[in-house]
């Protein structure tokens, strides 16, 4: 008897829409049984099914032993058919003027296919598997009922049987009811009264959405946006359909634990299920850094009242949002009551659509609620009479989701058996192990934990993990030249080559006697003044010149420390640095101390270099006592308040740093550096000392980079500098630092196959730089491992090691730490800590980076560039470094405007936007493609060389949003388009803007699909994957013709 009622049609109505509906279908009214809407799960499954014939098809893949009656196995079906109306069920979606769109009905009869062979010739593994592929491939079409049987003879009374069933008529609890009532069929057994379908529809139709609205808003209340796993290292094959089977990727873990989660979760007055969301929302909360966890939890949807519901075959089951807040104070006994609480306080809303859960929640609707599903399978046991004629057993089961990563958990006797299916074009096989890794971990952390104890405090990371994330990977202790002071390995040089050429100034050479000559009778002078000695600061007025390097060696001689005092830093920034540092002295050439008026009385010495070499007498005088504690510079660097703040470095970590570089970049006695970078930059001293300390000869470089280049064996610059130059130009130039800023793909391609290419890595507060990579072609480009001597840890917000892949703060450590900053003990005792795990003196760098799986760090940019976007959070620095390893790219910048994210890349391209942005696509989630990408000949620069976003042009995204088009001058396919997309999304087609893209104007992940069917009726060749690229509706329309 069909129920007009619960289809909310008059008895007409039904007519009229029977006479639409069934004639296409080869059906009459006499054919149908029932007809009744949808479940809110079957709506989601049946729309991803038009985009994808194969989604949600789920094989049960049987062993069946005994003597098998095939024709009344098949009987048996038909009888279980009959009494379970939901095997009998096909489905009518996008119906019009009806109160609802997607109906479900059901037929009197159940004419299934089934397909019997013979395979006892063939390999049945082999077999199978090229059968399930042709089911996949076939998919399902749903203007019939959407169930297949597969019967296979294996050899004397052993079969094989494979159902293929769609996810909307069976869900894991029905399983083992299925296979007890087809079994009790089969031997002729009475099977127990079941319910059916009908009742839960029913009975959520009679739910309060007003209630079910609130409670979820509560639920999901300040959540600004959806904590999802990324797996940075995943490049999807687009070739790869969800019909393939490497679409998927599973792995599973048994664990010996059963027994043990079943006691803690009695102890805490907590199921098990609750157990496996708080691990999962731990693991989640570490690999995401987010505090408000969110994630997909399947429930069995039973926990309702009606009659007979645990014994009902179909999809009862639906899909909720899981939240867990994860503070710093909360204890285990807290969270797990509070899921506790959460989960049972969901009973009378579970069957809320999971598209309106996520509209009540305010987040954006291109944004998924989560991309991580957790089932808990708890299920009623198959049949297992030995009397029976036949014993049929599950040998295996494939139950794909749409859902990324989704986690199975199920416990029998004392084994816990966790499984992950995944989708290999989101995560990879390395990255979902080592996330069912820490999954494990936390298991066995939590079983064995007290309900005192702090979530935060459970370790995830197994104790080889640990142990090189925080060793092996973060620390180089290699064992070095005890110097005890920064020139000692240039004093060194000069005992053993007194004559040899230390500094080229154009035309003029000084040999490394000379240099020390001068530097002598200059510190002699300050001797004499009575001016310098430990810890006293002297002021260097240089550029880029052989006063200056005198300067630096002289005043390390006397024993003192210098700063750099830059001639055209203006008068003001002078001023300050000089009263700063407490400067005892200035020392410069005569023409720039000339000029040159201090606020305070400070003594002026003149570097003049023919009259510093002309008393050789002076040369046989010792140098001061230099202890490896003792100051030896203090640069000053850009503080976030606006004054420039003093790093001050001593001697025994300026050496040992030194030292570092040199063994790492593989510097011998016959190098010649030119001196490009700026006085005031720190690695200009690196490459001043270094050349120095091993013998060889530095260029003095004022102006003409390309000609001091053409001279050099190896050279430090900017990437910026680099870009202007091709390796062409520089036939003897070996060897190439890039250095103070990040570098593209395309650059390093272009460079690294002519020459060994560095990667110098290192914030002022770490003595000539802490990491150091070796760039090669097509590589990611990396900082590499820390320098000898020095430590590299990422940790998140807690101090905890962060696993590979995932984002945390860059710490620094080991012999080349700042001692502190110049006059500034707060902001020394804010940036410098004490690590807890062992005591060490870290600074914290404020660079995001991550690990590598192969053990070097990869730099996203800074803490302050991470931002966000439609309530997603972006790091800046990581979209850049995308579009930087695109091939055409050589610098690219990203900002933030008007919400969405706006690429600026360098050189200008003509007409390649969209190439660009495709590309990106394949490596970001949608949310961090950009939405617009602006060339640029040169990206702006401020004085010092970095990017000057206030200067980039702006992108005017409201205009281009929602300017209305002139329908008539439309071509046919964006008018076809423009239509669909008003239709699914209720708008009026004259507000469209042909350059919106379609979750600008308030699509979503749902309607997407909806949109996607749509176009397919209108020979629109789109999927959802093209509007979650990020084009537009011109864009889109010029693709689906």
């Amino acid at each position: 008897m069909i129920d007009y009622g619960l289809a909310r049609l008059s008895k007409p109505a039904f007519g009229q829409a029977v006479h639409e509906m069934l004639p296409p279908l080869d059906l009459s009214l006499a054919d149908v049984d029932d007809l009744y809407p949808c479940l809110p799960i079957q709506e989601g499954l049946l729309l991803a099914t038009l985009n994808d014939p194969a989604a949600y098809m789920v094989l049960l893949i049987y062993t069946i032993q005994g003597p098998l009656n095939t024709v009344r196995l098949q009987e048996a079906w038909a009888t279980t058919s009959q009494q379970h109306a939901i095997l009998r069920t096909q489905f009518l979606l996008g119906l019009p003027d009806t109160p609802f769109a997607n109906l479900q009905m059901v037929r009197k009869h159940a004419n299934a296919h089934w397909l019997v062979a013979d395979w006892s010739d063939l390999d049945p593994e082999l077999a199978q598997a090229e059968y399930i592929r042709l089911e996949r491939e076939q998919g399902f079409d749903l203007k019939q009922i959407p169930i297949r049987f597969g019967l296979f003879h294996l050899a004397p009374d052993h079969h094989r049987l494979v159902i293929s069933i769609h996810h909307a008529l069976l869900d894991g609890w029905s399983g083992g009811l299925f296979t007890n009532a087809l079994l009790l069929n089969y031997a002729g057994r009475v099977v127990p009264p079941a319910g059916q379908v009908k009742e839960l529809v029913a009975h959520i139709q009679a739910g309060d959405t007003t209630k079910a609205k609130q409670f979820w808003a509560a639920q999901l209340d300040g959540i600004e946006s959806p904590s999802l796993l990324v797996d940075p290292y995943c490049v999807p094959d687009l070739t790869v359909k969800p019909s393939d089977a490497a679409y998927y990727g599973t792995l599973a873990r048994t664990l010996e634990l059963g027994d043990q989660v079943i006691n803690f979760a009695q102890s805490y007055g907590v199921t098990v299920s609750t157990f496996f969301r708080a691990a999962v929302a731990i693991v989640l909360h570490r690999h995401t850094g987010s505090e408000h966890t969110v994630f997909g939890t399947v429930v069995s949807g039973r926990n309702v009242a009606v009659a007979q519901v645990e014994s009902t075959i179909g999809p009862c089951i639906s899909t909720i949002p899981c939240r867990a807040r994860i503070g710093r104070a909360l204890t285990v006994g807290d969270l797990l009551q509070t899921l506790h609480q959460d989960g049972t306080a969901a009973y009378d809303f579970e069957h809320c659509r999971l598209t309106n859960i996520h509209r009540w929640s305010g987040m954006s609707p291109e944004q998924p609620l989560f991309n991580v599903l957790l089932a808990y399978q708890n299920y009623p046991e198959v049949q297992s009479d030995t009397d029976l004629p036949i014993r049929l057993s599950l040998l295996d089961s494939h139950d794909p989701t749409d859902v990324p990563l989704t986690l199975i958990a199920a416990h029998q006797g004392t084994q816990l058996y966790v499984k992950a299916s995944f989708q290999s074009g989101v995560f990879s096989t390395d990255y979902v192990e080592r996330f069912v890794s820490h999954l494990e971990t936390t298991i066995r952390s939590l079983a064995t934990t007290s309900p005192s104890d702090l979530v935060i405090s459970l370790s995830m990371l197994s104790e080889s993990e640990h142990e090189f994330l925080t060793s092996d990977w973060a620390r180089n202790p290699i064992n070095l030249p005890t110097d005890s002071y920064a020139h000692e390995g240039f004093l060194s040089c000069v005992h053993a080559g007194h004559g040899r050429v230390a500094i080229r100034d154009g035309e003029q050479e000084y040999t490394y006697g000379q240099l020390h000559l001068m530097a002598t009778h200059l510190a002699h002078r300050l001797h004499q003044t009575g001016k310098g000695g430990p810890d006293q600061v002297v002021g260097i007025l240089a550029g880029n010149s052989v006063e200056l390097i005198v300067g630096q060696l002289a005043v390390w001689m006397a024993g003192s420390a210098f700063v750099v005092i830059a001639p055209d830093y203006p008068v003001e920034r002078q001023q300050f640095i000089l009263a700063d540092a407490a400067c005892v002295a200035v020392v410069g050439p005569p023409a720039l101390l000339a000029a040159f008026k201090a606020d305070t009385p400070t003594a002026q010495l003149a570097i003049d270099l023919s009259r510093l070499q002309s008393d050789p007498a002076v040369a046989r005088m010792s140098q001061a006592e230099i202890e490896a504690g003792c100051l030896a510079y203090v640069i000053y660097t850009s503080g976030t308040t606006g004054t420039p703040k003093g790093v001050m470095h001593e001697h025994g970590a300026a050496a040992k740093s030194l030292q570092g570089f040199i063994r790492t970049t593989g510097m011998t006695a016959d190098v010649v550096t030119p001196t490009l970078l700026t006085p005031t930059f720190d690695v200009s001293l690196s490459e001043i000392w270094t050349t120095l300390s091993v013998g060889g000869r530095l260029l003095i470089t004022r102006g003409d980079h390309k000609r001091a280049l053409q001279q050099a064996t190896r050279a430090a610059c900017t990437p910026s500098l680099v870009s202007l130059f091709k390796p062409s130009d520089f036939p003897t130039l070996h060897s190439l630092v890039l250095a103070g800023e990040p570098s593209s793909q395309a650059l390093v391609d272009k460079w690294s196959t002519s020459l060994r290419l560095f990667n110098w890595y290192g914030p002022t507060e770490v003595a000539n730089g802490s990491h150091c990579a070796e760039l090669k072609p097509g590589a990611t480009v990396t900082i590499g491992r820390p320098l000898p001597n020095a430590v590299g840890l990422v940790l998140d917000e807690h101090l905890r090691p962060s696993p590979i892949g995932i984002i945390g703060q860059l710490y620094l450590g080991g012999k080349g730490l700042a001692r502190s900053y110049l006059n500034r003990p707060e902001l020394t005792a804010e940036k410098f800590i004490t690590w807890p795990l062992t005591g060490e003196r870290l600074y914290q760098s404020g660079d995001l980076a991550r690990w590598l799986p192969d053990g070097q760090v990869e730099c996203l940019g800074r803490i302050d560039h991470q931002v966000k976007v439609r309530g997603f959070r972006v790091e800046l620095g990581e979209v850049e470094a995308v579009l930087e390893s695109h091939p055409t790219v050589t610098q690219a910048c990203v900002l933030v405007q008007d919400t969405h994210l706006v690429g600026y890349v360098s050189p200008k391209f003509e007409d390649d936007e969209q190439a660009i942005i495709d590309y990106v696509c394949t490596r970001l989630p949608h949310y961090m493609v950009p939405s617009a990408i602006i060339g640029l000949v040169e990206l702006p620069r401020t004085r010092v060389g970095k990017v000057d976003r206030s200067a980039l042009p702006i992108c005017d995204f409201h205009a281009a949003a929602y300017t209305a088009p002139d329908l008539s001058a439309l071509l046919p396919a964006e008018c076809k388009l423009i239509q669909a997309v008003a239709s699914c999304l209720r708008l009026d087609p004259s507000t469209i803007g042909l350059d919106a893209t379609f979750y600008q104007i308030g699509g979503n992940s749902l309607t997407a699909i909806q949109l996607a069917s749509r176009c397919q009726s209108l020979e629109l060749n789109l999927t959802v994957a093209d509007f979650d690229r990020q084009s537009t509706i011109r864009q889109l329309a010029y693709r689906a013709t």
